[in-house]
């Protein structure tokens, strides 16, 4: 919190940055509901809260994510994600 009272907001870097995870996993997470989703407060702008995310990994270790994303990803992969050209 700052001196004013207001919370501030974690930007994915800093997300990744203070709990030693890859921003590729905190938005594989969020796309699969395994991670708190953020405050969207732009076309490209992400944002959490602290103290939010901090009870996340109070229940839940970073490696149970990196285990909850994995299989998510073995999941798909027996699905095509993009469509194959024939020429």
């Amino acid at each position: 919190m700052t001196d004013d009272g207001k919370v501030k907001m974690l930007r994915i870097g800093q997300v990744a940055n203070r709990y030693c995870i890859t921003e590729y996993l905190i938005r594989r997470g969020v796309e699969t509901g395994h991670f708190p989703a953020p405050v969207i407060v732009g076309a490209r702008t992400r944002l959490w809260e602290p103290a939010e995310l901090d009870a996340y990994f109070h229940r839940n270790p970073p490696d149970a994510l990196r285990a909850l994303v994995a299989s998510a990803r073995v999941q798909r992969r027996g699905r095509k994600t993009h469509p194959t050209h024939e020429s």
